[in-house]
């Protein structure tokens, strides 16, 4: 009941409480109502998504990528989703290069990936987080060649231990 009056509060204040929350809280508070489902729709409050092992499984995998608000992201953390198969991560990193621009920060931190075929053709990414990542060494001539890419925007490599 408390948490509906929050519709008939002013826009600009609801704006700034919502900047407050956690994106966990944001994620709750959607459920409230329609009309602040709708409110917190915008991707000015999902500038950063973090996906863990739960959220990724095959079919829910694709489902993420059709969410509308997630599509101006700029940064997401996929780290530590060890059970994420194969086949999904490829899928990943396809829709990633394909449908989100404005991704600057793609943390991938503690994942095995080198198995996986992949390519880093985000136009706006600049940080790559691969630490405690297993990666293949054509992948990691891969991230290499793009940091030496004028074409490529990556300047910043997160490496592989800390």
């Amino acid at each position: 009941r408390f948490l509906r009056m929050l519709e008939y509060l002013p826009l600009e204040l609801l704006n700034c409480i919502v900047l407050l929350l956690t994106i966990r809280d944001r994620k709750h508070l959607m459920l409230v109502s329609t009309g602040i489902k709708r409110f917190l729709d915008s991707p000015r409050f999902w500038k950063s998504v973090s996906i863990r092992r739960v959220a990724m499984q095959l079919g829910s995998c694709p489902d993420f990528f059709e969410i509308p608000r997630y599509k101006s992201m700029e940064t997401l953390d996929l780290s530590g989703l060890l059970r994420t198969s194969v086949e999904d991560w490829e899928y990943i990193f396809t829709r990633l290069n394909q449908d989100f621009n404005r991704t600057r920060k793609l943390i991938i931190r503690n994942n095995r990936l080198d198995e996986v075929r992949f390519k880093l053709e985000m136009k706006s990414l600049t940080t790559l987080d691969i630490s405690f990542t297993v990666l293949n060494t054509a992948q990691m001539r891969m991230i290499l060649d793009c940091l030496l890419s004028p074409r490529c925007s990556l300047t910043t490599v997160v490496p592989l231990t800390q």
